[in-house]
């Protein structure tokens, strides 16, 4: 190939419309994965979106001006997660910690740690006061002493034996969980909103009703104590509303202007289109070509916009950001968030070239 061969190529490839929809659907990808990323987060009960939480856990608010009662998770059947939120926060407020108290029995969901490890069986209910933190509450609310993390909670130091989180910025991140048996050798209110959770909803259930049932029998006896279920709503990281209607105006605006640019597109090939006509191409043979070649170059800046997230991802203070999170690249959101840029490469190319091709042959040949 000579030299001129490949300036007329390139010149074809690196035009002001190819390179407008190239770096249009770069951009539409952030949108696209936001959008994906969003509707995979409401429908999971993946622990890592809700504040580590199944979106199916149940809870109970408990009452008391009783000076006797205790609660004894000891006596709840099943395998389960028992804890009690203490300060609970909405994620987007990363300047606080979300403490909650834990007991855990049997098969029963614990966060991933990245050094040291979660609670055993002994350390729930040891007297010693024990903690496992999230990697951004370790970093800023800890001290040291001897080469030993201690985190200290209402005047009490809790050692550190374990620090939790994923590989991206997640809620747990700023999550402190207490040993149960710690945090009641000094403590004996035990009013409050209390979380059962598990692996799964038949393993919630039962030591739902176990809870209820021992719950029903306390009252009986003492009458300062109540509970009454509550709803869960999942604390999760949300996009603020008025970041929100940016971020709509945006991909909208985006979207306007890609549409126009399909139209430029289109109308540069205005006379190609009108000899196929002559020559006897049908619609559908031509809408197929020039969609297809829009489809083409709009996945290419999918896949530029991919890259360039990824790279970005890489440093942390884009992956702790709205844009690093909610926009976070996974296979499923890949795989959803690329069907969505091939259907509106379709439906925008698609309209200018249909009209295109009813216009006046003639007067396209002028």
């Amino acid at each position: 190939m000579t030299k001129e061969s490949v300036k007329t190529v390139l010149k074809k490839i690196f035009t002001y419309d190819n390179l407008s929809i190239f770096f249009a659907f770069a951009i539409i990808t952030v949108f696209a994965l936001i959008l994906v990323n969003q509707f995979v987060l409401n429908n999971s009960n993946s622990r890592s979106f809700n504040n580590y939480y199944g979106t199916d856990c149940r809870v109970m608010n408990i009452s008391s001006k009783s000076d006797t009662f205790v609660l004894d998770p000891e006596k709840i059947e099943g395998n389960f997660s028992l804890s009690r939120p203490s300060g609970t926060i909405m994620i987007k407020d990363y300047s606080l910690d979300s403490v909650r108290l834990f007991y855990g029995k049997g098969d029963y969901p614990v966060p991933p740690i990245t050094e040291g490890s979660f609670f055993s069986d002994e350390q729930l209910l040891s007297d010693e006061k024990l903690c496992v933190v999230g990697k951004i509450a370790a970093d800023r609310n800890c001290t040291e002493e001897n080469g030993v993390k201690y985190y200290n909670y209402n005047g009490y130091s809790y050692r550190v034996i374990g620090i939790c989180g994923e590989k991206r910025a997640s809620d747990l991140d700023i999550c402190v969980f207490l040993n149960w048996g710690g945090y009641y050798a000094t403590a004996s209110d035990y009013a409050g909103s209390f979380m059962i959770d598990g692996i799964s909803t038949s393993d919630i259930d039962n030591a739902f009703f176990s809870f209820v049932e021992m719950m029903n029998e306390v009252q009986e006896n003492d009458y300062d104590v109540s509970c009454k279920i509550e709803e869960y709503e999942p604390l999760i990281r949300v996009i603020d509303p008025v970041t929100e209607m940016v971020y709509l105006f945006s991909g909208v605006s985006i979207l306007f202007l890609t549409m126009l640019t399909a139209f430029f597109f289109v109308g540069k090939r205005e006379k190609q289109i009108a000899i196929k006509k002559l020559i006897g191409f049908s619609a559908s043979h031509i809408t197929f070509e020039l969609t297809g070649r829009f489809v083409a170059v709009s996945c290419l800046g999918y896949v530029f916009g991919l890259a360039v997230l990824a790279i970005l991802n890489t440093t942390e203070s884009f992956s702790s950001s709205d844009i690093g999170y909610f926009a976070s690249i996974t296979p499923s959101s890949v795989a959803l968030s690329l069907a969505i840029i091939i259907i509106l490469a379709i439906l925008i190319s698609v309209v200018p070239v249909i009209k295109t091709f009813k216009t006046d042959t003639s007067s396209a040949l002028r």
